[in-house]
């Protein structure tokens, strides 16, 4: 995504959206995997958007909070993914620091 921003005519608000897993999400390490990929690759950190399923938040709120929380302060903008195809909760989702919500 970095490279082709430099070589590629610029779109100003261009983001890369990755899906992340309950289980990536959860590993210990991976907000500091996300800063180390980040760093490595020069990507800034506006133009990736992690989506992230709304079962995730569901599994263990405060958890997510935190991992959020840290992302959010990577500058990552973070999506819920999925939001509708289970148990929706629109009060639920305003205590996270989201950038948006995909809806299926």
């Amino acid at each position: 995504m970095r490279r082709w921003t430099e070589t590629a005519v610029e779109i100003p608000d261009m983001r890369v959206h990755v899906n992340v897993s309950e289980r990536q999400f959860f590993q210990s390490d991976f907000v500091e995997a996300v800063d180390a990929a980040l760093r490595e690759t020069g990507l800034p950190p506006w133009r990736l958007c992690l989506e992230i399923t709304e079962n995730v938040y569901l599994e263990n709120v405060d958890a997510a909070l935190t991992h959020l929380r840290r992302l959010k302060r990577l500058g990552v903008r973070l999506v819920t993914d999925d939001f509708g195809t289970g148990f929706s909760s629109l009060s639920l989702l305003r205590r996270f620091p989201l950038y948006g919500i995909k809806l299926d």
